[in-house]
């Protein structure tokens, strides 16, 4: 809840780490707050800037070079090939010789060891 230029959040939160995520966006529509926040009893906290990490989870990469190629692209309703190389294990065809390919590559870190690890998709 905005309150003059204090932001209030009405949350159940534990010990430690309690994220927020606020999206910030230029607007000139009014807000369409109908409710109230007893701001009373109000916990004062320390905001600060939280670095977000990708990682990429070694049982999801295991799980997809385990199903099927073809059962994969229809549960996702991927129409394009495409290709994965992690650590170098491939998952899905070979591009056609003569084809626009589109490579992106990508550094990440392995969730479960924090090990890094380097990812090329490939799709045509």
């Amino acid at each position: 809840m905005l309150q003059g230029d204090r932001v209030y959040f009405q949350a159940d939160v534990q010990e430690g780490d309690n994220n927020f995520d606020m999206t910030f966006a230029n607007m000139s529509s009014p807000l369409l707050c109908d409710s109230f926040l007893d701001t009373g009893v109000a916990f004062a906290c320390v905001p600060w800037a939280s670095e977000r990490s990708v990682s990429v989870s070694q049982s999801r990469i295991s799980q997809m070079l385990g199903t099927d190629y073809v059962q994969f692209r229809q549960s996702l309703g991927i129409i394009q090939n495409f290709r994965v190389e992690v650590q170098g294990s491939f998952y899905g065809p070979e591009s056609p010789r003569y084809s626009n390919t589109y490579v992106k590559e990508t550094s990440s870190l392995i969730q479960e060891t924090g090990q890094p690890v380097a990812i090329s998709v490939a799709v045509w």
